[in-house]
């Protein structure tokens, strides 16, 4: 049995090192759903293209952006729907594809299972004396982490502790690929990237208390949905939850205050609700975020990044709160649906594209004082 009760400063320093790998996360790699030839255009050679993997002839470019209507299997069903989208049936591919997001069922905690042994996992302590989990080295792809260690409470969770980009390979050791995380309420603070690149995690529990969702936490975990992100979570950070596919209905709580750049990039299947408590959202926060609801109340926001919400095409009605004073360069642009702005009287500025292609726009007022860029409302 493989023991690692004890773990010297050595091992302890060299795995600190190693799990410092720069995570690549940005949206300009970013595939258009219906593209299923991966060409940059929506063409009849990806209606094609689908015809002939759903008759097992040739396969499709990609399998993601060819299930055009959400239903996890590439079929003809999707291949018609390219066509009519082509065809100009339809504003936007969801339309034509018959995506309906209302009702969506919000997913529960997973439940939690038998606990892993002790050496399951590398290990080492804390300046208060509790423990950090520094990797699971376990065979299960079910991994639930102990409450206790060593009689000792386990706090943290290290930068990549779970991730299949923490390279152990001189230590004969591997973090496998999982499909379901539990961790105790013990633990308080989360490390960046703990989660990344668990490309079939679909469960993932956090504990109750859990302040800050780290940077690239989850950062391309494909099937992530079954988690629920605690009432405790004060700020999301930077790539949290870029490129996580599955994810469909989540709630953001209350007394969450800051959503780092890219933080749900691309997640196009992604509902979000409540965000009027939000005050600073980042960069490509919530680009191609094709399903967010249809009525977006900003509240209480102060800031607002670039691209933060480009190309949210079943956003209609939008409310920005009084504390915004400038609305970023291509912030809304390609809203296709966007009908109705809610502009605050003290906006001071409107950038580049801000409301490019937001060709439905029936009513906006803009504040008389507001320096608007020439090209603000190009397309409209």
């Amino acid at each position: 049995m493989r023991k690692y009760m004890k773990i010297s400063a050595l091992i302890l320093a060299m795995l600190m090192v190693m799990s410092s790998f720069a995570f690549t996360a940005g949206a300009s790699s970013f595939m258009e759903l219906g593209d299923a030839d991966c060409d940059g255009v929506i063409t009849v050679k990806d209606a094609t293209a689908i015809q002939k993997h759903a008759a097992a002839i040739a396969q499709v470019g990609d399998e993601y952006v060819a299930d055009v209507n959400y239903d996890d299997s590439v079929n003809v069903k999707d291949a018609s729907a390219v066509q009519k989208f082509v065809a100009g049936l339809g504003a936007t591919i969801e339309d034509v594809a018959g995506i309906d997001m209302t009702n969506i069922v919000f997913p529960e905690e997973p439940s939690k299972g038998t606990e892993n042994t002790v050496a399951d996992f590398l290990y080492g302590k804390n300046s208060d004396g509790t423990i950090n989990i520094i990797a699971y080295i376990g065979k299960s792809k079910d991994v639930t982490v102990p409450a206790k260690i060593d009689g000792k409470a386990v706090t943290t969770v290290a930068k990549c502790a779970f991730s299949t980009a923490l390279d152990m390979t001189s230590l004969g050791e591997e973090v496998p690929a999982l499909n379901s995380v539990w961790l105790p309420d013990s633990i308080t603070k989360i490390a960046d990237g703990a989660f990344a690149y668990q490309y079939n995690l679909t469960d993932l529990r956090l504990p109750a208390n859990l302040k800050e969702i780290p940077q690239c936490m989850a950062l391309d975990c494909h099937s992530l949905k079954n988690f629920v992100i605690p009432a405790s979570v004060e700020k999301i950070g930077y790539a949290a939850f870029e490129d996580c596919r599955k994810m469909t209905a989540y709630t953001i709580p209350e007394g969450c205050k800051t959503i780092g750049a890219q933080a749900f990039n691309r997640n196009d299947r992604l509902v979000v609700i409540n965000l009027d408590g939000v005050e600073t959202i980042g960069d490509w926060a919530f680009f191609e975020c094709n399903n967010l609801a249809p009525d977006m109340n900003l509240a209480s926001i102060k800031t607002l990044g670039t691209s933060s919400f480009q190309a949210c095409r079943s956003l209609e009605n939008l409310t920005i709160g009084e504390g915004c004073k400038s609305i970023p360069n291509s912030c809304f642009k390609n809203c296709y649906k966007l009908k109705n702005v809610d502009l605050p009287a003290g906006l001071a500025s409107i950038g580049n594209l801000a409301f490019k292609a937001c060709y439905r726009i029936e009513s906006i007022d803009v504040p008389a004082s507001c320096t608007v860029a020439a090209n603000a409302f190009d397309g409209k």
